[in-house]
């Protein structure tokens, strides 16, 4: 999923989430942040650091998804 900048993806009990990862220039890959929603439903503990290449994997999930659905290029807003 992708909104306004910001996106998730799931895959089993993990879901990779980002606030602000998803600007018109590309990706973002430091503002991910992973959560294991079967250990922590309120998603209140990053799990990003500690398991990196889980991040990488659901990122690269994401960016295919996001190619597919065409999430890129983004339209600037003039306002």
């Amino acid at each position: 999923m992708e909104h306004e900048n910001n996106a998730f993806v799931r895959d089993g009990d993990w879901k990779l989430v980002g606030r602000g990862v998803s600007p018109a220039a590309g990706i973002v890959h430091a503002k991910w942040e992973l959560y294991n929603i079967a250990n922590d439903r309120t998603e209140t503990t990053d799990l990003a650091k500690s398991h990196p290449a889980l991040v990488k994997k659901m990122s690269d999930y994401w960016a295919v998804w996001a190619k597919r659905v065409n999430v890129y290029p983004k339209a600037s807003r003039k306002r």
